[in-house]
């Protein structure tokens, strides 16, 4: 059976009624050698071992009686892992589903295609408003699942992503974030030796 496992669901978790609305859903693939041979079971490759699996990743939305009223679908590959995904999802698949006011759960399955194996999130609360035009892309809470792994940590090979496992932050804003602090710190550092050179650079007049 191929290590394939549902590694985060990130959404905003207060949403406006019937407005698409994204939804992330990370899956790692933990494996390291790709699997051998060709056909819809595998990714698209010219080799004989292949890049990875072929998934079909699914949201489902429920409502607040245990009814589906969204299931979205997804074909995705899903690489092997290497050191330049260490720390964050192997593959993304995006959904944007649209719904009327109320409560809802949302999952994700991802199935690996030949019956060679599936992962589900834990269930997820949303909440769906009327006439709250400005939630979509608001600062509201993310609803944000994310998968323990086997050892506690954040669901990869090693736990080292330190983004991922922020709740209502995004990997790509933390990571912005740190870039924006180490350039702060670059600056103070460097203000001192930018007067010393602005006074040397007067003194010589």
């Amino acid at each position: 059976m191929a290590d394939i496992r549902v590694r985060y669901v990130d959404y905003r978790d207060e949403q406006a009624a019937n407005q698409p609305f994204p939804v992330d859903v990370g899956i790692n693939n933990l494996e390291t050698v790709g699997p051998v041979g060709w056909g819809p079971v595998v990714c698209p490759d010219s080799g004989v071992v292949n890049n990875g699996h072929m998934t079909d990743v699914t949201l489902t939305i429920r409502d607040s009686a245990g009814s589906v009223v969204e299931e979205l679908d997804e074909p995705l590959c899903v690489p092997v892992n290497r050191p330049s995904l260490a720390g964050q999802a192997n593959a993304t698949a995006e959904f944007q589903p649209s719904l009327p006011p109320g409560e809802y759960t949302v999952t994700a399955e991802v199935a690996v295609r030949g019956n060679n194996g599936t992962d589900t999130s834990q269930p997820q609360s949303l909440t769906v408003s009327e006439g709250t035009d400005s939630l979509p892309g608001g600062d509201a809470d993310r609803g944000f699942w994310q998968d323990p792994g086997p050892d506690g940590n954040d669901g990869g090979t090693d736990g080292s992503d330190p983004f991922a496992a922020i709740p209502g932050v995004t990997a790509t804003e933390a990571k912005v974030g740190g870039g924006l602090v180490v350039l702060l710190v670059l600056l103070w550092v460097a203000a001192p030796y930018a007067s010393l050179g602005t006074s040397l650079a007067g003194g010589g007049r």
